[in-house]
């Protein structure tokens, strides 16, 4: 055997060529096999060979290639299947660890049934499988964790070694084979970094055993890097002496703000050496998966550069992946509404063979007030509604169709989701239930095909085909676990598809056909013009790792470098960073500054800190004083922008279109619509951007449309943007009902009205008179219409948390027996008898009610008052019953009875009580009733006539012409510039920028009378 010292690189590849035409030097076809560490090497190395050693001849005539793993797989693939015994895949090992785990679980008994304790089990099972059983009591009593944990591992071994092999089982039987029938062709074997016992004993067998072997050892230079390739040459009975050569540094140094502006940086430059060298000579490589793994491939996707590398996306992140685990655990989350729209918008499933309408879906179980488990059934209450309310319609005079149509598809749709929900529960209650692993496999086959349409995934793009085909693989699988001890469950399906979907990474693109794109590992078998190393900075490279808690570094120690510790897994990254100069005629290492994730700053990594001090010619540079040394060869992006303008090739095309924009070349109605915006915000003048809509056809004309309610004409004077947004363009913020907390306080208010309106009709037949007080038997009365309320409230999942919601009903409770002694007093004290509720004015068949604006124009109201009594003397009374505090009403008086246009109710309502009694010239005495204990049962109100009905109209003008020309402005509501408003703040954040446009811009005279509304003369300006 020949031992071969190389660096890594170029040389390593040249000391391949040369000991293959050395091989084949008396005959070019004599058949040779090069043995690599990876498919890259052997790839790279055919590349090498093809072009031939420097003065040699070319040629691959007579060579095979092989991994160590894949020529095991040949010596050793037939007989292990002679005997019978098959591969130990994910699934298998998991429910073996499962059941153990369940019999025997000792130390784990707490956590014995979290899928997450299989998962590490048979994680650790499989790193102890590297160490031969004997060995394993060196460390036994190390503590009665790692006992308890080898235990496990004797018991899982003893569970599957006699029906199933593994990789060690394969290099094993693999040494055995060799020693009986040695390789007869001549090897050249490139030395992997690492093994484990069982791959060096395979190691030493092939090296022992071997006609002709040429035994190629790259080399960092450095001692603590090169020392787990020592260990093996010693164990091969090879020793050789790893020197301390001259530090290598890299050409580059670029220092971005975060990882993503300096993965961006770094696609740029890739473009730009793409102009000069082919893609397969380039190189960028990363030492922390996170963040880089997934942000350099999407970047590099977004800039059309085609690369390849190692999958970033498992099939657990695919669609039908992602669709397939969500469903699992459906069941365990108590099919939450939020789980099973995600899993439905996900997976596009099927029901009846045809796609479901997930955005209906959506709208209608908010509508139904669903949250999870039972609220499902509100589904069927809320269809039968819809389609009581569809009947109704269809009886008025003059229906409305195209309501009675929205109803009945509401209806059904409601219904369609109830029963793909109930189908949903039956077959994954069916999958808990299963005897057989074969009857869960049949169920979910079942929901794979007829829902997910699993069966015909040749219509998804082909990564998305592939995640099919293999989860596919994985369900057909399912069936073998039979063989074991133990039922299937949807946990024990979860953790199995979890197993096996997770760590299925599937490489992109192929091997040598573009920019290779990787982890700071594929290093070992680099050759390239060009390297990119991204994340050099203290604690991403070398990487910040944690010791596993099931076996500590404390423990690995005792394994002789078997199981490496965190001290040696460093020096192994370091190893893979000097091959990765080495593997490279040119070198870019680029480092963040900070991490807008976490937060912070960072300094560069101290593998970094001799090309700091190479470039900066300072020998006594530290890494926190890096940037006060900066020079041409060591670049600080100041920011992305400085980056997207700087640069020359930009590297996506939205980079393009934001350098274009910022010159002026882009000729994109959408960013010039956004410029305009941005320059009409920030200008004293009122724009249509600020609201100002003068001028503008379409808008609609309170007083020449359908009747409005007097509720809408004041949201229009709190907020005009408001008004505009929600009443003009129907847009409004979406509640989700998981999202409730407490019942809110308009549904609150609705639930009291309802209750008390109830309770008051009841009477009318036979109303209480002035001296009539109310009795227990009223009392029981409305407690009984009080429970019915909250039942139905409960249905509409409009409550939040019962445990909140039982306070409010015994809140709602108590202010109603307060009620009944407090109506009392006010009957008698006012001399009053209730003669109507809920009256209803404006709508079709009710009574109309108009007010003449004394402009020409006349207002069409509608709306619905709350109560109607009548005094001795004949006076009308209208109450507006409100539940919450009566503070921001205490400016409500005769002689400010609309609060400057905020308060437009109780006028309109008394014109609707003359209305309905046929009494233009009654005098009415309206008020709002506070009738709660928070609002103390305060009563405010005053007498309208002439002049409350000057000041009504006046308001009424003013916002009706506002509607009418166009004028919504964002207004804050005090004195602070705060909003209290969705649809001026809609992310809920203070918008300085909003407050300080409505101080420049409200001098505007189309904003003359509103301000005089608000603002009336001697009243400063709010």
């Amino acid at each position: 055997m020949k031992l071969i010292a190389t660096e890594y690189g170029e040389s390593m590849y040249e000391a391949v060529s040369l000991a293959i035409a050395g091989a084949k030097r008396l005959d070019r076809l004599t058949p040779v096999t090069l043995i690599v560490p990876s498919e890259l090497i052997g790839i790279t190395a055919r590349r090498r060979l093809a072009r031939g050693p420097a003065g040699g001849t070319p040629g691959i005539a007579g060579l095979t290639v092989l991994t160590l793993r894949r020529l095991a797989e040949q010596l050793a693939g037939r007989t292990l299947a002679a005997t019978g015994k098959r591969p130990l895949t994910d699934p298998i090992l998991a429910a073996v660890v499962r059941d153990v785990l369940l019999t025997e679980p000792g130390m784990f008994a707490p956590v014995a049934h979290h899928r997450g304790t299989v998962q590490a089990i048979a994680t650790v099972h499989r790193e102890l499988r590297a160490i031969p059983a004997n060995a394993l009591t060196t460390f036994e009593t190390h503590s009665p964790l790692t006992r308890d944990v080898i235990r496990l591992h004797r018991a899982i071994r003893a569970s599957t070694q006699a029906r199933y092999f593994d990789p060690i089982d394969l290099l094993v039987t693999a040494a055995a084979r060799l020693q009986e029938e040695p390789l007869g062709e001549k090897i050249v074997l490139v030395m992997p970094a690492v093994l484990d016992p069982a791959g060096l004993a395979f190691l030493k067998v092939l090296t022992d055993t071997a006609v002709d072997l040429s035994l190629i050892t790259p080399l960092t230079g450095d001692a603590r890097a090169d020392s787990s390739v020592a260990r093996s040459l010693n164990v091969l009975g090879l020793h050789f002496a790893s020197g301390s050569s001259t530090s290598r540094t890299g050409s580059r140094i670029v220092a971005a703000t975060d990882p993503d502006d300096e993965v961006r940086s770094v696609v740029r430059r890739v473009i730009t050496e793409l102009a000069q060298t082919p893609g397969y000579r380039i190189a960028v490589l990363y030492g922390s998966a996170e963040p880089y793994a997934r942000l350099l491939s999407e970047h590099l996707e977004a800039a059309g550069v085609t690369h390849f590398g190692r999958g970033v996306r498992p099939t657990s992140e695919r669609i039908m992946g992602r669709a397939v685990l969500r469903l699992l655990e459906l069941p365990g989350r108590l099919f939450e509404r939020a789980d099973v729209l995600a899993f439905i918008s996900d997976a596009r499933p099927r029901a009846d063979g045809h796609r479901v309408p997930g955005t209906q879906w959506e709208r209608i179980s908010r509508d139904a007030g669903v949250v999870k488990d039972s609220d499902w059934d509100r589904l069927g209450v809320f269809a039968g509604k819809s389609r009581e309310r569809a009947t109704a319609e269809q009886r008025c005079d003059e229906p409305r169709h195209w309501l009675i149509d929205r109803l009945n598809r509401e209806a059904d749709a409601a219904d369609g989701l109830r029963s793909f929900v109930a189908g949903l529960r039956t077959q994954l209650a069916a999958i808990e239930v299963a005897l057989t692993w074969a009857e869960a496999a049949a169920v979910l086959h079942a929901l794979w095909d007829d829902v997910l349409g699993g069966s015909d995934s040749d219509r998804l793009p082909e990564e998305e085909r592939r995640a099919a085909h293999r989860i596919g693989g994985v369900l057909d699988g399912l069936p073998a676990l039979d063989e074991h001890p133990g039922l299937p469950s949807l946990l024990a399906v979860r953790e199995v598809l979890e197993l096996e979907l997770t760590t299925d990474l599937d490489r992109v693109g192929s091997i040598g056909v573009g920019v290779h794109a990787g982890p700071l590992s594929d290093a070992i078998g680099l050759d390239v013009d060009v390297v990119f190393v991204l994340g050099l900075a203290e604690g991403l490279c070398p990487s910040r790792r944690r010791e596993d808690p099931l076996l500590p570094d404390s423990a690995r120690s005792l394994t002789g470098g078997v199981l490496p510790t965190l001290r040696e897994r460093l020096d192994q990254q370091h190893a893979h960073f000097l091959a990765a100069l080495a593997g490279a005629r040119r070198s870019v290492l680029s480092f963040p500054r900070g991490n807008l994730r976490r937060g912070g700053e960072q300094v560069p990594s101290r593998w970094l800190v001799p090309t700091l001090r190479l470039l900066t010619g300072e020998e006594s540079l530290q890494a926190t004083t890096w940037d006060s040394h900066a020079n041409a060869h060591i670049e600080k992006i100041p920011s992305h922008a400085d980056g997207v303008e700087s640069t020359a090739f930009p590297a996506s095309a939205q980079e393009w279109r934001q350098q274009a924009a910022l010159v002026g070349a882009l000729r994109d109605p959408i960013v010039s619509a956004t410029i305009t915006l941005r320059r009409a915000r920030g200008s004293p003048a009122f724009t249509r951007f600020d609201g100002n809509l003068t001028g503008v056809g379409g808008l609609p004309d309170p007083t020449a449309g359908r009747a409005v309610s007097p509720t809408s004409i004041e949201s229009w004077v709190n907020c005009p943007h408001g008004y505009f947004t929600r009443t003009i363009l129907g847009v409004s913020p979406v509640e989700a009902p998981e999202d409730i907390v407490s019942i809110a306080a308009t549904d609150r208010g609705t639930l009291v009205h309802d209750i008390l309106d109830r309770f008051i009709s009841e009477h009318l037949a036979s109303p209480p008179g002035p001296d009539d007080s109310w009795t227990d038997v009223d009392r029981e009365r409305l407690l009984a219409i009080a429970a019915e309320e909250f039942a139905e409230t409960e249905s509409q999942g409009l409550t939040g948390f019962p445990l909140l919601w039982e306070q409010v009903r015994d809140a709602v409770r108590a202010d109603l027996d307060v009620f009944l002694v407090e109506d009392s007093k006010r009957r008698l004290a006012d001399r009053l008898t209730p003669i109507d509720t809920e009256l209803p004015f404006g709508f079709d068949g009710t009574v109309p009610v108009e007010l003449d604006l004394r402009d020409g124009r006349t207002l069409t109201l509608r709306g619905k008052a709350d109560r109607l009594d009548r005094a001795d003397d004949g006076t009308l009374v209208v109450v507006d019953y409100k539940t919450g505090s009566a503070k921001p009403y205490q400016e409500i008086s005769q002689l400010n009875p609309v609060e400057h246009g905020s308060k437009l109710q109780l006028p309109v309502y008394a014109l609707a009580a003359r209305a309905s009694r046929r009494e233009s010239s009654a005098r009415v005495r309206s008020e709002y009733w506070f009738t709660s204990r928070k609002g103390k049962f305060a009563r405010i109100g005053y007498q309208v006539d002439d002049d409350v009905l000057a000041a009504t109209r006046n308001a009424l003008r003013i916002a009706v012409s506002g509607i009418a020309s166009g004028v919504f402005p964002q207004r804050p509501i005090d004195d602070s510039g705060a909003y209290g408003c969705d649809f001026c703040t809609p992310d809920g954040r203070p918008e300085s920028d909003v407050a300080q446009a409505w101080s420049d811009k409200s001098d505007a005279a189309e904003l003359a009378d509103y301000l005089q509304l608000i603002h009336p003369a001697g009243q400063a300006a709010r």
